[in-house]
């Protein structure tokens, strides 16, 4: 008998404990945290992620999504999702899939949650709906929606994670003084730019040309590699003659459909000058290489070279160039259509 008291005591011990755990989280809106309303009871800056990698992969396509189709940083959404959800599991994560606090319905799915709103100068509790989405996948894709309003335009196809942050606080997003140096903390210590680079790739490898670059270099009407049709393009090992004429340029003359013409060639790209006895001459050999710059004038700045019949991918430009971006340089840079075949 008294084995049977102590075993019902233990239930009836239990019962405030289970109540407690299964009671529904009160959502109110939270400036520091986002737009969006968040538990008033969670404490997400400090909760300990139990799988910090099951989370991670359950956003990663959504967040690579997020960037081709509204250009937000892959990075950025998915350190938004861990400040905002704690790692997946608030309230509303783990019954909606709702990372972001986001009411109204989705598709027509929605859970129904106890709400904190200020009204007639008090807060009130109501029950008010929030999207329910299908996976987390989803919800991260419907934030990078949310991010198309015009407060946020500054941030769109802005490809380094750690401008995006700032400009985040300096638009509004979150009061929190801190809150660009928690996403940049977030982003460096799981290497979430990562993502960035992988959707980078992933856009230029569907929407990019395969090229080789032209064994030539170019001998061009003047000192300016923006020459759309150059007199010549001299394949590595021709020998030629040149005059010196500048710091970076040298001329000489060609025959074009029976009229000499004097072209202009770039000095890396003649080696070996040797004085031709007599004459103002040099005689050299032709190295030729294909050159691209950070800007479209194609002087000036910085740049690097591709030897002939490397492969490559670029992007149709304007003003007749090619263009390519690199992710460890973190801009685009150009060449003249005449190096790429």
């Amino acid at each position: 008998m008294l084995t049977c008291f102590l075993a019902f005591s233990s239930i009836l011990s239990l019962q405030p404990v289970l109540a407690e755990e299964t009671q529904i989280a009160t959502l109110k809106p939270n400036s520091e945290l986002g737009p969006g309303y968040y538990s008033t009871t969670e404490a997400r800056e400090t909760r300990a992620a139990t799988n910090t990698s099951a989370f991670l992969a359950s956003i990663k396509q959504g967040s690579i999504s997020g960037w081709k189709k509204y250009k937000i940083l892959p990075s950025i959404t998915s350190a938004q999702a861990i400040l905002e959800s704690g790692w997946g599991k608030s309230e509303l994560a783990t019954r909606a899939h709702n990372l972001f606090g986001v009411k109204g319905d989705y598709n027509g799915q929605y859970v129904v949650m106890p709400t904190l709103e200020y009204q007639n100068g008090k807060w009130i509790t109501v029950q008010a709906k929030f999207r329910k989405y299908p996976n987390k996948n989803v919800s991260i894709e419907d934030h990078g929606a949310f991010l198309q309003k015009s407060r946020y335009k500054n941030i769109v196809n802005v490809k380094d994670y750690q401008l995006v942050a700032n400009r985040l606080k300096q638009d509004g997003y979150a009061t929190d003084p801190q809150y660009a140096n928690k996403l940049i903390s977030l982003i460096k210590q799981y290497q979430l730019d990562a993502w960035d680079k992988e959707a980078f790739n992933a856009e230029q490898s569907s929407t990019s040309i395969k090229a080789s670059v032209v064994d030539g270099a170019p001998l061009l009407h003047s000192t300016n590699f923006n020459d759309k049709t150059p007199l010549r393009m001299w394949r590595t090992g021709t020998k030629i003659q040149v005059r010196k004429y500048s710091s970076y340029w040298y001329k000489t003359s060609v025959q074009v459909n029976g009229k000499w013409m004097s072209g202009y060639i770039y000095h890396s790209m003649v080696v070996g000058l040797k004085p031709v006895k007599g004459t103002d001459k040099f005689s050299g050999t032709v190295k030729a290489f294909s050159i691209w710059w950070d800007s479209p004038r194609l002087n000036g700045g910085n740049l690097f070279t591709y030897n002939p019949k490397t492969s490559l991918r670029h992007y149709p430009s304007k003003n007749g160039l090619k263009s390519a971006y690199y992710p460890n340089r973190k801009k685009v840079f150009y060449t003249p259509d005449y190096w790429l075949k």
